[in-house]
């Protein structure tokens, strides 16, 4: 009895992510996770239907907050914080499936720490799922994660009328058995710290050319790591590389098992990419993008699917530049959040997406106005790349490269896929591109094309003989080094400092074979008249 008064003392306090909760009743003793639903709105909801019940969701629900998969170690954190927790529901949109399951199975079998080897890692009993490190967590079973239930209802109004039978029926009290009632300060290691930073971003321009997803995400972690700039937002620490732009030139959708060794989920991707391809928008969800793509704008009057109007332009002209498709509703997205923060509605991240026909090929531009690069750069990716396969076969035309442009790119230093950073940095070497089928290095080339460089020996020359796509496009030739340098530079042929570095030190080797090669035609010419000279009958001497 002295620990059920202790726990009801204890009011609703977050230890982390505080900002992205909604407290309903600080005293409740239930929280309830809308996953891709939109938490406003669902708190509107409760509020408005049997809001007076003495014991119904009002009086009960401490907190309201998303889960969109990629915050559980802070979830684990609150809940040992706030120990008079002692009911956890799940409803709304679930658009990652997995990290429901993770969820259920780390209330239902607890977690313990484990020795990996290098470093101490966490994982879910019984199944070995690895977890985000997590410092101080209480593992020892003193303390008992809440019980836990997923309210999946075909419709929102059944979900509330499920979700409300399950706050009346939950027993009040400590019957549950014995808990840890004393608040438990568990906290997330940084991996990253500003020590390891290089230079801010803002005033510079980052590109990665890859050949495949995987490459390229690889390749903007490592930029990221290196050159993002440290900053504060309302979901905690992020490193953020601004003004970027990527080009994938041989995208398709068979590359997302390329990243499941670093844990991302194919069910939840390929469903999240299905999505894309319906008009239909969950109530209580501020927007989808199969919504904005098929169902949201209308065509005289009448809701029209863009991606079908984008086709139908590209079939009578192959040439257009207006294959553009705009997800941002001005009218709308851009006042969201004047409101007060309790009205205001969630925005596209996905801003664009333009079309572009070649020779028989389609290329595809993507513009975002942010990213997680940790957990929505892939699913957002493959939607696109899925996207661009769709229209290119409805206009039978092959899909040749993926160009993205974000102009706010994030990463949780202390998300779980940080691990893998030494893998990563191992794939990005500044001269090779690692090739996934063979498992091995190959050398990087420039995008931009290469040179092949040759000797002029009678003009005393160098010439560089520039080529793109296998195809000559011109000649340089000097008899300095420095004015064969302008003139490429000039040109802008040159698109990697790797490249750069190696031609330089090329052009330098063949000025000397060439200073050697001429040094050594004087010295034989001259050998040759001496031994003329002295063959030659003797002269008159001289004094």
């Amino acid at each position: 009895m002295d620990g059920d008064k202790k726990a009801d003392k204890l009011t609703f306090a977050p230890l982390m992510l505080g900002k992205q909760l909604r407290l309903v009743n600080p005293s409740g003793d239930i929280g309830v996770l809308t996953l891709w639903t939109s938490k406003d709105q669902v708190l509107r909801d409760l509020q408005a239907t049997r809001a007076d019940s003495p014991n119904g969701a009002a009086a009960r629900i401490a907190v309201i907050g998303n889960f969109y998969g990629g915050g559980i170690a802070e979830l684990l954190c609150n809940l040992q914080y706030n120990p008079q927790i002692r009911f956890l529901f799940a409803i709304g949109n679930n658009l990652n499936p997995s990290s429901v399951e993770t969820l259920q199975k780390i209330l239902s079998n607890g977690v313990r720490y484990h020795d990996g080897g290098q470093a101490e890692t966490l994982v879910v009993n019984g199944c070995e799922t690895p977890l985000p490190f997590i410092e101080n967590l209480d593992v020892s079973g003193e303390y008992r994660w809440p019980d836990f239930l997923h309210i999946d209802r075909v419709s929102m109004d059944e979900t509330y009328k499920a979700l409300h039978a399950a706050v009346e029926t939950a027993p009040r009290g400590n019957a549950a058995g014995a808990r840890r009632m004393k608040r438990r300060e568990a906290r997330l290691p940084c991996k990253v710290g500003a020590a390891q930073l290089r230079t801010s971003s803002t005033e510079v321009m980052h590109c990665v050319v890859a050949k495949g997803c995987a490459e390229a995400w690889e390749h903007l972690v490592a930029k990221t790591l290196q050159f993002g700039e440290e900053i504060d937002t309302v979901h905690g620490p992020r490193l953020e590389l601004r003004n970027v732009h990527f080009s994938i030139s041989a995208p398709h959708e068979g590359q997302l098992a390329d990243f499941e060794e670093y844990g991302f989920d194919q069910e939840s991707t390929s469903a999240y990419v299905d999505s894309a391809f319906s008009g239909a928008v969950p109530r209580s969800t501020d927007y989808s993008y199969g919504n904005r793509l098929n169902g949201f704008f209308c065509r005289n009057g009448v809701e029209a699917s863009k991606l079908d109007v984008i086709c139908e332009k590209l079939r009578k002209n192959k040439t257009t530049r207006a294959a553009f498709l705009s997800l941002w509703d001005s009218r709308r997205d851009t006042f969201s959040d004047v409101d007060g923060d309790i009205n205001a509605r969630s925005t596209p991240c996905f801003v664009s997406i333009n079309f572009i026909a070649e020779d028989g090929c389609l290329d595809c531009f993507t513009l975002f106005r942010t990213q997680d690069l940790l957990s929505a750069w892939t699913p957002n990716t493959f939607l696109t790349v899925a996207l661009a396969e769709h229209v290119a076969r409805s206009c039978r035309l092959r899909l040749r490269m993926l160009n993205g442009t974000v102009y706010a790119l994030r990463l949780d230093p202390r998300n779980d896929r940080m691990r893998y950073l030494d893998v990563i940095r191992k794939r990005t070497k500044p001269y090779f591109t690692f090739d996934r089928l063979r498992r091995k290095f190959d050398f990087r080339e420039d995008p931009l094309g290469y040179f092949v460089l040759d000797r002029d020996m009678e003009k005393k020359e160098v010439i560089a003989s520039y080529y793109f796509r296998g195809a000559p496009k011109k000649t340089y030739r000097a008899r300095t080094a420095s004015r064969l340098h302008k003139q490429i530079v000039r040109d802008n042929c040159l698109s990697s400092v790797d490249h750069a570095m190696w031609l330089g030190r090329a052009i330098e080797t063949e000025f000397q074979k060439l200073h050697c090669s001429s040094a050594a035609v004087e010295t034989s010419g001259e050998n040759l008249h001496d031994e003329a000279r002295a063959d030659a009958p003797p002269g008159p001497s001289r004094k």
